[in-house]
């Protein structure tokens, strides 16, 4: 069973301890990345991402081209057969 978790309020900016990160072969900045702390102050379920909202990719796609589906697989079917 999924347990609902709310939202943590930060205590501190999310840009805190930002930092550049280069390639030490070119020195081309190649990113940033910051590191997290945690301590026994901490809140017990400020490790829990709440996650993202589901979105559903393959059926937009699928209505998207819902009127070229049956084109698509009569060529497929005709391809298939004439390398027989």
């Amino acid at each position: 069973m999924l347990r609902a978790y709310e939202e943590i309020v930060a205590r501190h900016s999310k840009y805190e301890g930002l930092m550049k990160i280069k390639d030490t072969s070119t020195q081309h900045r190649r990113g940033y990345m910051t590191f997290r702390r945690v301590s026994d102050k901490s809140d017990d379920d400020s490790w829990i991402h709440p996650g993202i909202d589901q979105k559903d990719f393959a059926q937009a796609a699928m209505d998207d081209h819902e009127q070229d589906q049956p084109t698509i697989i009569d060529n497929e079917i005709d391809n298939f057969l004439n390398a027989l």
